[in-house]
Order: C-alpha cells, then sequence, then structure tokens
C-alpha cells in the first residue's frame, strides 16, 4: 500500500510517499521549516488487490489518488478500478473529484463520474472531461460537463473543437459567447437499420445544446463519416479544421460572435461536414453545410445520398 499525505504551509506542498516493503528508495526531506505553518492537510491511499470468483475468475481492484491545482483549487481525485485480468484492462472505473477553494482550502464541492479519466480543463470557461474508452470498433466516448455542476453539455467520439469571439469587450452584454461542436457516433451503434451515420452536437456556452442527426437515403447505400474531415465555415468561407484527436480540444477564432446582445444574433457560421462514398468502384466526397441563423440550426436531420 502506498500513502499520500499532502500539507499545505506557506507556498509548500508536501508528499510523503511510503512504498511497498524491500524496495530501495531515496530519502527526500519533506520537513516544513519552521517559519512556516500546515494550514491544509490530507491524505489518500493508492492500493491494489486481486480477488478471486468462482474458477480462474481473477479481478483486479485498484484504487488511486492524486492531487493538482486548477482555477483557484486544490483537486483532489480519487479513482476506483475493477476489471477482468485476462482482459487487459477492459472493466468500469469510477472517480471522485473533491474541490478546496483556495486560500482557506475549505471543501467546495465535489463531482462524480463513471469513466476511465475525468478532470476539468478551461480555454475561457471552466468545465469537465470525461473519456470511456472504446473496444474493437467501438470508438472512444467523450463528454464536456458544466463546471462545477457537472451537468453534460456535449457527447463525442471525434472532432471535437470550440469558436470563440476575437473581442468580447462589450457594453451591453458582459457574457461571452463560445460555440462547442463535436461528432457522436453513438446512434450509429444502436441503430439496427444502419442508416444512421451518427450526429453533429453543439452547444453555445454550456446552456444552449442542439444536434443534427445525418442518415443515409438508402441504408445499403455505401457511405461513411470521414472523421478526418469536419470544417468550420464563416461567411461561407472555411475558417478552420477540428482535429482528428478525440482528446484535442481546437480553438478557432470567429469575428462573427463579436459584440452580440444575445446569442440569437449568431448567423453565418456553421460547419462542413464530409462523407466518403462508394459507387461502382467510384471513390467521392459529398459536403453537408450547417449554419446558425439567428442563434439555431434549423436543421435536425438530414439525409445523405449517393
Amino acid at each position: 500500500m502506498k500513502k499520500i499525505i499532502l500539507s499545505i504551509g506557506c507556498i509548500f506542498i508536501a508528499f510523503s510517499i511510503f512504498g511497498q516493503p524491500g524496495c530501495v528508495q531515496r530519502k527526500i526531506d519533506y520537513s516544513i521549516p519552521d517559519t512556516c505553518k500546515v494550514i491544509f492537510s490530507d491524505s489518500g491511499e493508492s492500493e491494489v488487490s486481486i480477488v478471486r470468483y468462482g474458477d480462474r475468475q481473477d479481478y483486479l481492484h485498484r484504487k488511486e489518488t492524486k492531487y493538482s491545482i486548477f482555477e483557484n483549487y486544490l483537486v483532489k481525485s480519487e479513482k476506483v478500478t475493477k476489471y477482468l485480468i485476462w482482459t487487459n484492462g477492459e472493466g468500469s472505473s469510477s472517480y471522485t473529484l473533491t474541490f478546496f477553494e483556495m486560500p482557506d482550502y475549505k471543501k467546495a464541492f465535489t463531482c462524480n463520474k463513471n469513466a476511465d479519466l475525468f478532470q476539468p480543463e478551461s480555454s475561457d470557461e471552466p468545465y469537465l472531461v470525461s473519456e470511456k474508452l472504446g473496444c474493437c470498433e467501438y470508438a472512444n466516448y467523450y463528454e464536456l460537463s458544466t463546471f462545477p455542476e457537472n451537468k453534460v453539455f456535449l457527447s463525442y467520439h471525434r472532432n471535437r473543437f470550440e469558436v470563440h469571439a476575437r473581442e468580447y469587450a462589450n457594453s451591453m452584454s458582459k457574457e461571452k459567447y463560445v460555440i462547442y461542436f463535436g461528432y457522436d457516433k453513438c446512434q450509429q451503434y444502436l441503430d439496427s437499420t444502419e442508416a444512421i451515420l451518427g450526429a453533429l452536437n453543439y452547444s453555445i456556452n454550456q446552456k444552449y445544446n442542439g444536434s443534427v442527426v445525418f442518415k443515409k437515403k438508402n441504408p445499403k447505400d455505401k457511405i461513411y463519416y470521414s472523421s478526418s474531415k469536419i470544417q468550420l465555415i464563416e461567411n461561407g468561407e472555411v475558417i478552420g479544421e477540428s482535429a482528428n484527436n478525440s482528446w484535442k480540444n481546437v480553438i478557432t477564432i470567429s469575428d462573427n460572435l463579436n459584440y452580440l446582445k444575445n446569442y440569437s444574433e449568431i448567423n453565418n457560421l456553421g460547419v462542413m461536414v464530409t462523407f466518403n462514398c462508394w459507387k461502382e468502384n467510384e471513390r467521392f466526397e459529398k459536403e453537408y453545410k450547417i449554419e446558425f441563423v439567428n442563434g439555431t440550426i434549423k436543421q435536425n436531420e438530414i439525409l445523405v445520398e449517393l
């Protein structure tokens, strides 16, 4: 068992780690100087156990504790994992994030999530990101949640990106406008008709959320989502492209979000989604534009055809 003891005094963070018996360890002086005093102290355990259920059903139970700083919070991250050993990691994980507000380090709130990874992030506005690992043909699945409420405002498998205003100074509105996009294949996995190609999910300021579902007009057509190509368009011109890396966030700047009184003034801004098509040994691409009109996207479903 490894026990981590955290203390904060002055601008001083100390970790005392006790490893497994018999291991050679380098001695480090973690003593607190006399000029400092401890104003916060916490401890967490990292442990592992193997549990046998029935005949050769060996499960690994693991608990990990980590500490980090986010915004004006000290974050205690506790992860509990359980999986069948022969699957080499396939199982279930859950997180508990406890936030202590600085400078008094009093417990502020806790966020929980069943996921393989769960952590806070921030661009202009803070949010929480979770990841569930996929298997075989199932891609990793991600969710963005509000901070600190932990309410999901965007789900996706690939092509996550954000659109930010170039200028925020506006005497008529204090609100900053940010649009989040992500491509979600979840409905495709659950669709027995094989017609659904996926959905483009979006959110304005983590409040106004929507989705556009793409379907094959003929379920037997050879049409596939091109994960490497989602482009942001402004006034009909391409101004940015999302990353294929699911975790990586791409930020694009748009002048069409400058000086808005409210989100209903969002216009001439949208996304172009590309699909790969095959017909009689011919391969080609089909592009579909989705644009905001008065702050909303009118389509909720688009039929893709050869």
